[in-house]
């Protein structure tokens, strides 16, 4: 079986054309307190029974059209780490497979990690 190298890029924002750009979806990563503030639809989350559990995974394919989001569950903010999100970042791997090009928000993950660690981890996850 033939494996492409992944390409990490750093963005600050999702280009409008994400979904003409080939992105095919979009992870995020979401500790348990914080699947409110996650700027996901958590009624639907919820009705699907995602809550946000360490390793937990939730697809959802947006009315828009736009890229899937995978939620991945982080489990308790008190375990919020380079670990826990190493890990995360694997599922989310496994569940992307398929696509070619897939972004991770960090910014449901509010201040629990520095930017520049969350990145590092995912990065080493996927």
């Amino acid at each position: 079986m033939s494996r492409v190298p992944a390409s990490v890029t750093h963005a600050d924002h999702l280009p409008d054309d994400a979904r003409a750009g080939g992105l095919g979806a979009v992870v995020v990563p979401i500790p348990a307190g914080r699947l409110a503030d996650s700027g996901l639809d958590v009624d639907l989350l919820g009705r699907l029974g995602f809550e946000a559990k360490a390793d937990q995974v939730q697809v959802v394919a947006p009315d828009d059209g736009g890229p899937l989001v995978v939620a991945v569950g982080l489990g308790p903010d008190d375990t919020l780490g380079p670990t826990s999100l190493r890990r995360a970042a694997a599922v989310a791997a496994r569940a992307c497979k398929r696509h070619g090009a897939v972004a991770v928000r960090l910014d449901a993950l509010g201040e629990g990690l520095a930017p520049r660690v969350a990145a590092q981890a995912v990065t080493e996850g996927v």
